[in-house]
């Protein structure tokens, strides 16, 4: 269960990791992104921003936000360095379905729960229960429930599962990226 979560969770950052390598290595316009990409880039000192009443250290916060993430939010031209996938992965952890959801949202693709629910049909709403489900017994096991296992016949139909779930997001998540920023596969 635990491996099983922890390859949802990888899966998913590999995804958004491998999108934003091909931004970078195809010279993406910025214009052409989704502001959203830059806010999780730069959320670190957004939230410090929020978080900052003292005029003097919300007047460094902003400089550091200038300084260090400028070239994030500038409008023309591609990214003249990377973007830190890090500072963009930060805050997703534990994947439940809607964090999941929530993290293909930071890329702009905003449809992605409707388009999900439309390839998997009848099997949408077991899939995403089927993943909250995962994630709390896993999160269970992790905070020392005895009572929380699964039997390996529970694991195998489990897995096939989430290979459907993590195949039909590649598919769905591709083919957006293809139709609104650039090839990731």
């Amino acid at each position: 269960v635990v491996l099983l979560s922890s390859h949802l969770e990888g899966y998913t950052k590999e995804i958004g990791e491998l999108t934003l390598t091909k931004i970078y290595d195809n010279n993406i316009c910025r214009s052409k992104l989704s502001n959203l990409i830059s806010y999780h880039a730069s959320r670190d000192i957004i939230s410090e921003i929020k978080d900052t009443t003292d005029s003097d250290k919300l007047s460094r916060k902003i400089v550091d936000l200038i300084d260090r993430d400028l070239s994030l939010w500038e409008q023309v031209g591609p990214h003249p360095s990377p973007i830190s996938e890090e500072r963009f992965n930060s805050s997703f952890s534990s994947p439940s379905f809607n964090k999941i959801a929530s993290y293909i949202h930071r890329f702009g693709y905003l449809e992605y729960k409707k388009d999900l629910g439309a390839k998997l049909g009848s099997s949408y709403r077991a899939t995403k229960n089927l993943i909250d489900h995962i994630v709390d017994t896993r999160n269970q096991i992790a905070h020392g429930d005895a009572t929380a296992s699964k039997t390996p016949s529970d694991l195998l139909s489990n897995i096939r599962s989430i290979k459907i779930f993590c195949r039909s997001t590649d598919d769905l998540f591709a083919n957006w990226c293809r139709a609104n920023i650039c090839t990731i596969r």
